[in-house]
C-alpha cells in the first residue's frame, strides 16, 4: 500500500489538530486562529463560513503531490471528530466527467492504493458510489449505509440545479423509498421531491470533499453545497480562491525533496518548428537511453513521452494532427505505433499508458491533457505554434511534472522536465510556463526569472562555457518560475544534445542551490505572514548556550551506544492499563458541549447541537437493544472518541478498560454516556492520562536513582522566533520582541524582575515551541532569565488559583533537573503570587533571593 509522504502526514495532523480545537468547543473563527496562531501565523485572512455552523477547510497542494491520496487518508480523521453514532457518509466532488471516471476507478479499485487505504482505516467496509448506482438504489439502502462508509462520487454539474441531468437527483425516485420512512421534515429540499436522491444524501449531513475547490467558488456552486446538508468540507485545490480557509499550505520544494515532482522545468528557445521537433526527438531519445541504465527493480523501465502541442486551426485541427504525425512518421522515420493523437473528439491513448508493452511515445494535443490525466512518463512538451503565435502552454505545464514511481534517479536528467517553444518573443513565452506553473500550485517564491544564454563547449575539456546574450529585461516585474532558458544555434545532432544535457545539468544545479529544503521548511504563503524577530545585537553570545536535556544511553548495534533524548512516551510501552483501577466520578461532568444555542451555529459545528436528529434516532435505537448489547455500543462509542485523543497503549487495552468502566452503568446512566458521549469520554481520557503520567513518573524516577538517565547540554536557543503576539515593551528582552502571551501577574513578575540590577536578560518561553525540561511530562518553564554572574534561572509562575497536581509534578520535574543540569550554572524556581506549595516560593520571597543571584 502506498505510504504517506512526511508532507501528507502533516497536512493531515493540521486537519486534526483543526478538528481538535473546534471539538473542544472553540467558535470555527476562533478554532481558526488558534490554529494558526499557535504556529506563529497570524489567521489573515480570518476565517470564512460559507455554510452556517459548517466547518470547512482546505489543502493547498501543488500539482503531483498526491491530493486525492490525501483526501482519503483524510476521511478517517474526520470521522473521530464527530460522536460515533454519525453515518459515515461522503460526498466527494469533482469538476469533470474525465476526473470523475477516474476518481471513482481509482477509489472503488480493490488493486488500488486509493481503496486499500480507506479499507485499511474502515475495517474493509467501505463502499464506493457513482450517481448512476445511486439513482438506481444499486446496493444502497438504510441498512448499508448503517454498516458501512459510503463514499459517492459525483460532478459539480450532476447537482447544479440549472443542467438538465442534475435535477434526476431533484426528482422522485422510486428505487430510494426505503429510505422515506427515515427522513424528517428537515431533510426535505423545497426545491426537490420528497423521495428524492438529494434528500437522502441531505438525511446524512456527509462530509463532503470539493476536489478542485478553485472551480466551485460561484454562487451557484454554493448553492449546491448547501444543499448537501454537510457537516464538514475538505477542499482541494493548487490554487485556492480567497474565500478558502486554507490549513495546509504544501511547498513545491516538500515535493521535490519526497520525488514527487520533476523540477525544475527546463525551457528552450529554438528557432523555428522544425528545430523544436528535432531536439524534442534527440533529448528523449537521450532520456530513455539514461533510463535503461536505471536500476527499477519492481517497476517498468521508463519510457519517455513527448507531448507535442499543435496549434489550433479551429475546424480544421483533424488535418493538423495528422499532418504532424505524418511528419513524425515520414521525416524522423518514427514509428506509427508510437504516436497517439489526443483531442476533445479524438482519443488513441491505450488504457495504461505506463503499462510495459505500450508503444507510446509521442502524443499529439492541443489542450486535451489539461485535466483529469495523469503519467508520469510524460517528460518534454513542445509546442509547435509558428515562430510568430503566441505560445500557449500555460493549460498543460502541469502534465509533465510528476516523477515516475516517486523516485530519485542516479541521472539528475530524469529528475526533471523540459518544455520546447519557437518563438520570437521568449519573455511572453517564459510567462506564459510561469503562468502553467503558478496554476499547478507552484508559488513565485520557489522560482527564478529565466535568462537566455549562448552555450558553447569546449570539446576538449567538455567545459561549458555561458555567454549571455542580451541583459535588457524587457519586463522588470516578470514573475519568477522553477525555469532554466537556453538557446541553440545547433544543427548537429549529437552536439545539440550535448548542449542541451549541460543546460539542463546546470538549470538542475542553479535549482537546487536555491531550494535546499529542510525538515519543518515553511511554504513561502505562510513565511510571509510570519513577523520574525532576532536576538538582540548585545545578547548574541545566548546562541552559544546548550541548555541540559534528559539523555538514556542505548545500544545502537553496529554502532555502539547512542543516546536517546527522553520522551514521556517512552514510558508508556510498559503500561499496564489493565491493572489499573476504574474510579471515576461522572457526576460533575460539564455538559456545556453538547448545549450550544441553536441561535450561535454561525460560530459552531451543527453536529455538536442537541437537536441532531440523527442522534435522537440512533438513541431510540439504542433504548431498544438488551443490556449485553447496550454496554458493547456505548463501549466501542466512546473507544472510538478515546483512540484520537490518548497515547493510551493499544486499542484492545483501551476497549477493555472502558468495558470494565461501562459494566458498572445502570440504566440510566447508559443513556446518558450515550448522550453525551464526548464528556463522558473526556472524563475516561482524563483518568487514562493521569494514570499513565503517574506510572511514567515512577519508572522516570526509577531511573535517574539508578542513573541510567543523565542530563547532557543540547537545545540551542532559537536564532529568531515569531511570536503572533508580541511586545517590545519590557526593556533587557533577549529577542528584539518577545511573545506577549502573559497573563496580568506573568506580566508584573517579569517587568519587575528584569528591573533588578543584577539582570542581563530575559526571554519568554513558549508553550510546545521552545525548550522543555523533558521527563515523564515535557515542562515548558515560563522564562528564562540570564543573570550578571552568568547563572540562568528557569521559571515558572504561577497564580494562586491553578492546579496544585500540574503544580508539584512540574517542581518535582524542574528541581530534579536542577541538580542534574549543575545548580552552579542553573537554577529552577516555580513562584506563585501569595500562597506557594510546598517547595515552591512566593513572589516577594523570590524577589529577595534574585537580589543575591
Amino acid at each position: 500500500m502506498m505510504e504517506l509522504k512526511g508532507y501528507q502526514e502533516e497536512a493531515i495532523q493540521d486537519l486534526e489538530d483543526f478538528i481538535r480545537l473546534v471539538d473542544e468547543n472553540n467558535p470555527l473563527k476562533e478554532a481558526y486562529k488558534i490554529f494558526w496562531e499557535s504556529r506563529d501565523v497570524p489567521a489573515k485572512p480570518p476565517y470564512k463560513s460559507t455554510i452556517a455552523g459548517v466547518p470547512q477547510v482546505c489543502f493547498k497542494v501543488p500539482t503531483g503531490g498526491g491530493k486525492t491520496f490525501m483526501a482519503a487518508a483524510s476521511i478517517k480523521s474526520i470521522f473521530l471528530g464527530f460522536p460515533a453514532t454519525k453515518r459515515k457518509v461522503v460526498v466527494w466532488l469533482v469538476p469533470s466527467e474525465t476526473i470523475l471516471t477516474q476518481t471513482y476507478k481509482n477509489l472503488s479499485d480493490p488493486a488500488h492504493p486509493y481503496n486499500r487505504r480507506l479499507q485499511m482505516d474502515f475495517s474493509e467496509n467501505v463502499k464506493v458510489y457513482n450517481k448512476e448506482q445511486l439513482l438506481m438504489g444499486e446496493e444502497f439502502s438504510p441498512a448499508t449505509v448503517e454498516s458501512q462508509v459510503s463514499i459517492f462520487v459525483l460532478s459539480y454539474d450532476s447537482f447544479r440545479t440549472v443542467n438538465k441531468d442534475g435535477r434526476k437527483a431533484y426528482q422522485e425516485n422510486g428505487q430510494l423509498l426505503s429510505f422515506m420512512s427515515h427522513l424528517n421534515d428537515e431533510d426535505f429540499l423545497l426545491s426537490a421531491d420528497e423521495c428524492s436522491l438529494i434528500n437522502v444524501i441531505r438525511h446524512y449531513k456527509p462530509v463532503v470533499i470539493i476536489d478542485e475547490s478553485h472551480h466551485a467558488t460561484t454562487k451557484l456552486s454554493v448553492e449546491m453545497l448547501e444543499n448537501f446538508n454537510p457537516s464538514f468540507v475538505l477542499e482541494l485545490t493548487a490554487t485556492p480562491k480567497e474565500n478558502s480557509n486554507i490549513i495546509t499550505y504544501v511547498p513545491a520544494s516538500a515535493l521535490k525533496k519526497e520525488n514527487m515532482v520533476k523540477l525544475p522545468v527546463i525551457l528552450y528557445n529554438r528557432h523555428n518548428r522544425d528545430e523544436v521537433i528535432e531536439d524534442a526527438l534527440s533529448l528523449r531519445k537521450r532520456l530513455e537511453q539514461f533510463a535503461n541504465n536505471e536500476t527499477m527493480q519492481g517497476y517498468n523501465k521508463i519510457r519517455p513521452i513527448v507531448l507535442f502541442q499543435a496549434e489550433s486551426k479551429g475546424k480544421g485541427d483533424r488535418a493538423t494532427f495528422d499532418k504532424i504525425k505524418t511528419e513524425l512518421i515520414e521525416n524522423y522515420k518514427v514509428p506509427s505505433e508510437q504516436i497517439a493523437i489526443k483531442t476533445a473528439e479524438i482519443n488513441e491513448l491505450p488504457d495504461d499508458l505506463m503499462a510495459e508493452d505500450c508503444p507510446i511515445r509521442y502524443i499529439i494535443t492541443i489542450n486535451a491533457l489539461k485535466e483529469g490525466w495523469d503519467c508520469s512518463f510524460a517528460y518534454i512538451l513542445a509546442s509547435l505554434a509558428n515562430r510568430s503565435s503566441p505560445v500557449d502552454v500555460e493549460q498543460i505545464v502541469g502534465r509533465i511534472l510528476r516523477r515516475p514511481y516517486t523516485k530519485q534517479f542516479d541521472n539528475s536528467l530524469l529528475n526533471m522536465c523540459y518544455v520546447f517553444t519557437a518563438s520570437e518573443d521568449f519573455r511572453d513565452t517564459v510567462t506564459n510556463v510561469i503562468k502553467g506553473l503558478n496554476a499547478a500550485g507552484f508559488s513565485d517564491k520557489e522560482c527564478r526569472p529565466a535568462e537566455e544564454w549562448e552555450i558553447s563547449i569546449d570539446t576538449e575539456t567538455t567545459t561549458v562555457i555561458q555567454t549571455e546574450l542580451y541583459s535588457t529585461n524587457t519586463n522588470d516585474d516578470l514573475p519568477t518560475s522553477t525555469v532554466e532558458s537556453v538557446t541553440s544555434n545547433a544543427n548537429d545532432d549529437n552536439d545539440s544534445v550535448s548542449k542541451m544535457e549541460h543546460e539542463a545539468y546546470r538549470g538542475a544545479a542553479d535549482y537546487d542551490a536555491g531550494n535546499d529544503y529542510e525538515d519543518n521548511e515553511r511554504a513561502p504563503e505562510v513565511k510571509e505572514k510570519m513577523t520574525e524577530f532576532p536576538i538582540q545585537e548585545q545578547f548574541r553570545d545566548a546562541e552559544d548556550i546548550l541548555l541540559p536535556k534528559f539523555f538514556i544511553s542505548e545500544n545502537a548495534g553496529v554502532f555502539g551506544v547512542e543516546d536517546i533524548e527522553i520522551k514521556p512516551n517512552r514510558f508508556y510501552k510498559q503500561f499496564p492499563l489493565s491493572q489499573q483501577d476504574t474510579i471515576i466520578n461522572f457526576d460533575d461532568l460539564n455538559y456545556e458541549i453538547s448545549l450550544i444555542d441553536i441561535q450561535d451555529k454561525e460560530y459552531h459545528p451543527r453536529h455538536k447541537m442537541l437537536n441532531d436528529s440523527e442522534a435522537k434516532t440512533f438513541l431510540k435505537y439504542f433504548e431498544t437493544l438488551p443490556r449485553d448489547s447496550q454496554i458493547r455500543e456505548c463501549v466501542e462509542t466512546l473507544k472510538k472518541i478515546i483512540d484520537r485523543r490518548t497515547n493510551a497503549p493499544s486499542t484492545e487495552e483501551i476497549r477493555k478498560y472502558i468495558y470494565r468502566v461501562v459494566e458498572n452503568f445502570d440504566k440510566e446512566r447508559l443513556h446518558d454516556a450515550m448522550e453525551h458521549s464526548t464528556a463522558y469520554a473526556r472524563r475516561i481520557k482524563e483518568k487514562i492520562a493521569q494514570l499513565m503520567t503517574e506510572f511514567a513518573r515512577e519508572k522516570f524516577n526509577e531511573q535517574i536513582d539508578e542513573k541510567k538517565i543523565f542530563a547532557k547540554p543540547s537545545y540551542k536557543l532559537k536564532q529568531k522566533i515569531s511570536p503572533t503576539n508580541f511586545t517590545k515593551d519590557i526593556f533587557k528582552s533577549l529577542y528584539v520582541a518577545e511573545s506577549n502571551d502573559m497573563n496580568d501577574f506573568e506580566y508584573n513578575f517579569i517587568a519587575k524582575l528584569v528591573a533588578l540590577d543584577n539582570v542581563r536578560w530575559w526571554h519568554r518561553n513558549r508553550e510546545r515551541k521552545e525548550f522543555c525540561i523533558n521527563g515523564f511530562i515535557n515542562h515548558y518553564p515560563d522564562f528564562l532569565v540570564m543573570m550578571n554572574s552568568g547563572v540562568l534561572l528557569l521559571i515558572e509562575t504561577k497564580g494562586d488559583d491553578r492546579d496544585n497536581s500540574d503544580s508539584r509534578r512540574k517542581l518535582e520535574l524542574g528541581n530534579t533537573w536542577e541538580k542534574k543540569a549543575g545548580s552552579d550554572k542553573y537554577s529552577y524556581f516555580m513562584v506563585f503570587d501569595k500562597k506557594p506549595l510546598e517547595g515552591a516560593i512566593s513572589f516577594n520571597n523570590f524577589m529577595q533571593r534574585a537580589k543575591s543571584l
